[in-house]
């Protein structure tokens, strides 16, 4: 749906207008919707109400970052990258060390967890939820790689000058 607005506003408003409405679009849903997700947790596991904010910012630095991280692919080929995302996703649900440790794992997860930005999250969330150290590093390079995701989002909108959009009504 996000895309779909970007593409549709890029063509009235332009591309660099629209790509910051997007950007300002997915940090207020981070900041929104993962209150909500952090105070489950707490209240879900009985942690002290003082992990709420180290949670909460966790939680809303790895959505901002995974929008930015998916919006890549989408911003590249369309719609389709939606697909794309998925198999994505299920990359980083294993390269996030949360189930696995990295030690663990074979080569191709080692190599690719510190690109994917569900791995820093996890880290955070472990040291806040069951004690250590470095939770602030952590969050600086999940920071890191949400600036380069921008970075390299904004160098696809400068280049592509037009949004493919699937035509839903063509189809029947």
């Amino acid at each position: 749906m996000l895309y779909g607005t970007y593409a549709k506003f890029a063509k009235q408003i332009g591309r660099f207008k629209s790509i910051v409405n997007l950007e300002i679009t997915m940090a207020l849903i981070a900041i929104v919707g993962t209150a909500f997700v952090s105070w489950a947790i707490i209240a879900m596991m009985g942690l002290a109400g003082s992990t709420f904010t180290n949670l909460w910012i966790t939680s809303a630095l790895l959505l901002f970052s995974a929008y930015n991280f998916n919006a890549i692919l989408v911003l590249l080929i369309g719609q389709i990258g939606t697909a794309l995302n998925t198999f994505l996703t299920m990359l980083q649900v294993v390269a996030s060390a949360g189930m696995v440790p990295v030690l663990a794992m074979n080569g191709f997860f080692k190599g690719i967890h510190g690109l994917m930005p569900m791995y820093y999250a996890v880290q955070a969330d472990f040291n806040i939820m069951y004690g250590g150290t470095g939770t602030t590093g952590i969050w600086l390079g999940l920071l890191t790689l949400t600036g380069v995701t921008i970075l390299i989002n904004l160098v696809i909108v400068a280049l592509r000058k037009h949004q493919p959009m699937l035509q839903f009504d063509r189809l029947s």
